[in-house]
């Protein structure tokens, strides 16, 4: 009985406070930077940061709780949106909050805004208060959308009161939704890239592609120059010659190591230049940076994607094509059976990981096949000049290699 009471008087709550919120002003804001409006309460500050999207701070600029929408181009639809929130933007999580990550409930759909989207909760601490980030996406013709509600965990419900309002009055019919809000609304750059904080190794190609006549080309630091390190070495790795476990007792692991860009070369990008990415040469019509280290190219060329270039350690950059990273091929090492005994093979798919033993990777690469394993998505590590270690996880797969 007092269960029912409880869950009565939280309805209740819930109630009085959607009341309270519908009842008060609503202010109709258009974002032309990236073309879409929406309602937001009469009482909160809204800004716009590059690299963020719009930011509608519900009690006080710049604290929790707020909610963020940031439209994608509509060049640049999300292939998997539950892959992208599994493990994308997962490890971009970790990686930013490092110890500090609680943990991630894994995507689902929720019913917001009289609509049905795929989101997902991450949650990490902050001075032992736990916060929840919660990340919806909206797959639309017109240009995907992402939503973002942050508020401190356990007590949601303005962030996703205003988070419903949002949702429910998104449109890109800007001229039917006219033009609104307070004086310090701040439109910069268009575009959030905040979504692209993807891991991901990837492909390499055989740099085909002439350089423009009269300009020089930004080009990854020369594999050929990176010396292969088997004794210790951390490497991207394709497994091929499963077939010959059986009749010649090895297999083969082709190395790779992901292309590295001179930072300063990265960081002066202008329009006109030309950089080769993957093999391919595009030309710089403009570039957006955003907040991590983060350095998006929009190119004059057609391209079916984005391109981001992601500080590393040291005086690099590496580049972020789609959802993989390019990479090139140093090395072939031949992998004599039998495999160490204590040689580890990692299978990680979402969140998560299944240990095989020597003797299990064998029977699954010789029954199953390499197919799914390549240098996108594995990695392998070498200890005191022994394989002992190869991990792979599910994404991203990488390009589509003919």
């Amino acid at each position: 009985m007092k269960r029912l009471i409880c869950a009565v008087l939280t309805l209740m709550l819930v109630f009085l406070v959607h009341a309270t919120l519908a009842a008060s002003d609503l202010t109709d804001f258009v974002c032309s930077e990236e073309s879409f409006a929406t309602k937001v309460p009469g009482n909160a500050t809204v800004q716009y940061e590059a690299g963020t999207g719009l930011q509608i701070y519900i009690e006080k600029p710049g604290y929790i709780p707020y909610v963020i929408i940031s439209r994608r181009p509509d060049d640049m639809q999300f292939n998997n949106p539950q892959n992208y929130l599994n493990n994308v933007f997962r490890e971009y999580m970790e990686d930013k909050y490092g110890s500090n990550m609680i943990g991630t409930n894994p995507a689902k759909s929720w019913e917001i805004g009289g609509k049905t989207l795929i989101g997902a909760r991450y949650k990490y601490s902050v001075s032992g208060t736990t916060v929840c980030l919660f990340r919806l996406i909206e797959v639309r013709e017109d240009g995907d959308v992402e939503y973002t509600a942050k508020f401190i965990d356990g007590d949601d419900t303005k962030a996703l009161d205003v988070l419903d309002i949002a949702v429910r009055n998104y449109t890109t019919d800007i001229i039917s939704a006219g033009v609104g809000g307070p004086d310090d609304l701040i439109l910069v750059d268009p575009h959030d890239s905040s979504d692209f904080f993807d891991n991901a190794p990837a492909p390499h190609a055989d740099f085909p592609a002439p350089e423009p006549a009269g300009s020089a080309v930004i080009e990854p630091v020369d594999a050929a120059n990176r010396e292969v390190n088997t004794t210790d070495g951390i490497y991207w790795a394709n497994v091929t010659d499963e077939d010959k476990i059986m009749n010649g007792g090895y297999f083969t692991l082709k190395l790779y190591v992901q292309d590295l860009y001179n930072e300063s070369q990265i960081e002066s990008l202008q329009a006109g230049d030309a950089v080769r990415v993957n093999g391919e040469i595009f030309t710089v019509k403009s570039t957006v940076s955003h907040e991590d280290g983060f350095i998006e190219l929009y190119p004059e060329e057609d391209f079916d994607g984005y391109i981001v270039f992601k500080k590393e350690s040291g005086p690099f950059y590496t580049a972020l094509v789609n959802d993989w990273t390019p990479c090139a091929h140093i090395d072939d090492y031949k992998v004599m059976m039998p495999l160490a005994n204590n040689f580890a093979y990692s299978w990680i798919s979402g969140e998560d990981a299944e240990i095989y033993d020597a003797d299990a990777f064998v029977d699954l690469i010789v029954n199953d096949g390499t197919e799914y394993i390549n240098q996108y998505n594995t990695m392998v590590q070498f200890d005191n000049g022994l394989v002992m270690l190869i991990m792979h996880t599910d994404y991203p797969y990488g390009p589509e290699i003919d």
